[in-house]
């Protein structure tokens, strides 16, 4: 019905001459305010380690005001109830949220601290879904922005049982005490009292594993496993370190793991993505 010759011509007019001009609006607004936000970054988190951030920061709050002003104005016309009845109005609102209390935490703060840190990403990756959403209102990137939701929502059960693998073959690298310096071995004997500030043998080469130092050897396992699954086998500089007994087991769960993630399930995620596309 939506592709009858009238009906497109009808649709056409109601968005040149009422919905155009204040979508058009609201991008220019958008690009304005990340451009603002990638000089406050560039500024404040790059150049300068603790600059005085007040009037940074006033710019970004002064870029705020339009975005502001449109939805306090569709809360008055459409009444509050209409007005977060719709999953979209949430993201503009918790934009609008995140970006005062981005303001309020940056003065207070310092821009090092935390949470001045966790504020701003979030902020960025929020304006990040405020721009896709935007973007289609171009014709020739609205196929790409429905696709990439689409794909987002057709893959959400691969990607548990995805994840799920991960978890469980990270478990069983724990068994195995792969790169792991509380457990009687050649890594313990190379690595216990390993300096982590200068993680560095004669040689020249570093810890296995040192960059998960300050996570945790299980969140070091889930991020092994996640790599081997898309391919990068650097896991295997480890083996060296393992009990002849545990050598086969681990060769074992190695091609199990490129097997199950890096073969069958990427692959797919690939055919799956392609179908949603």
């Amino acid at each position: 019905m939506f592709d009858t010759e009238t009906l497109q011509q009808y649709l056409e007019f109601k968005w040149i001459m009422y919905a155009k001009r204040p979508h058009i609006m609201t991008f220019i607004s958008m690009t304005l305010y990340s451009l603002r936000l990638i000089l406050y970054v560039n500024f404040v988190y790059m150049i300068e380690a603790s600059p005085a951030v007040a009037p940074l920061e006033l710019i970004l709050l002064i870029a705020l005001i339009y975005p502001m002003s449109i939805n306090i104005l569709r809360i008055y016309q459409y009444g509050p109830k209409k007005y977060i009845s719709s999953p979209e109005n949430y993201i503009d609102l918790f934009f609008n949220f995140n970006a005062l209390l981005n303001f309020i935490l940056q003065t207070k703060l310092t821009p090092t601290h935390i949470a001045c840190k966790l504020s701003i990403m979030s902020l960025v990756l929020i304006n990040l879904l405020r721009l896709f959403s935007i973007l289609r209102i171009f014709s020739s990137l609205t196929p790409i922005v429905i696709m990439l939701s689409r794909v987002i929502v057709d893959l959400t059960n691969f990607l548990v049982f995805f994840f799920i693998i991960i978890f469980m073959f990270a478990l069983v690298m724990g068994v195995l005490g792969v790169g792991n310096v509380n457990v009687e071995g050649k890594f313990r004997d190379k690595y216990k009292d390993c300096d982590v500030d200068y993680p560095y043998d004669a040689c020249g080469s570093a810890m296995p594993g040192i960059e998960y130092n300050n996570l945790g050897l299980f969140v070091g396992n889930l991020f092994q496993v996640l790599r081997l699954s898309i391919g990068d086998f650097s896991v295997v500089a480890l083996v060296n370190f393992l009990p002849t007994s545990n050598v086969i087991i681990f060769w074992i769960v190695w091609y199990a793991v490129v097997l199950i993630n890096c073969v069958i399930f990427l692959n797919v995620i690939v055919a799956e993505a392609s179908s949603s596309y």
